[in-house]
């Protein structure tokens, strides 16, 4: 029985992607940039799991998506993030949709995970956790809004070149009206 580590995401739109693209051109190479297709953000991280569990998995996709209206996020910041190794993140001006939907599909699929959901994309991994890059005033990404149609459930692979990411499944969410804040 083979593993597939999966998680929950909200796919980026190609205008966001280029956007952080042209960001990451723009710094220095201590840094280990996610590439472009992969940027996304999660929802929910599912972990290592059997093939067989995959429809399941969409069923409750499923019935969650079809509760929750699409929604927008608004980027508030770029920053770096301190941890075991250092990430930039872009990060949202808080969003109870988003938190709602995460926290739903976190329940429906028995995750125990307890932090409080905190939207964002990690752009980078920084090769030296000390080297703290300034970040960016870009006016390009002030009040920079996202509009969510859709969750995906992604699968990623990790490779000596680092990971991987493939959609296995979308699911459209609910057409009742734009839900921005």
């Amino acid at each position: 029985m083979s593993e597939h580590r999966l998680f929950v995401a909200l796919p980026l739109p190609d205008q966001t992607k280029k956007l952080i693209g042209e960001y990451q051109a723009n710094l220095q190479t201590q840094i280990k940039w996610i590439p472009r297709d992969n940027l996304h953000i999660t929802l929910a991280f599912i972990g290592e799991t059997s093939f067989e569990r995959i429809s399941g998995i969409n069923s409750v996709l499923k019935k969650v998506s079809d509760s929750f209206p699409i929604f927008s996020l608004t980027i508030n910041n770029i920053r770096a993030v301190k941890g075991s190794s250092g990430m930039i993140w872009v990060t949202f001006e808080e969003n109870q949709f988003y938190t709602s939907l995460a926290i739903s599909l976190r329940e429906k699929l028995n995750l125990n995970e307890k932090r409080k959901p905190l939207p964002h994309i990690n752009l980078a991994r920084l090769k030296k956790p000390t080297y703290r890059e300034p970040l960016s005033e870009d006016p390009k990404f002030e009040a920079h809004t996202i509009h969510f149609t859709k969750i995906e459930l992604w699968k990623s692979a990790l490779t000596p070149t680092g990971a991987e990411y493939k959609v296995i499944s979308s699911f459209p969410l609910k057409l009742n009206g734009d839900h921005s804040h």
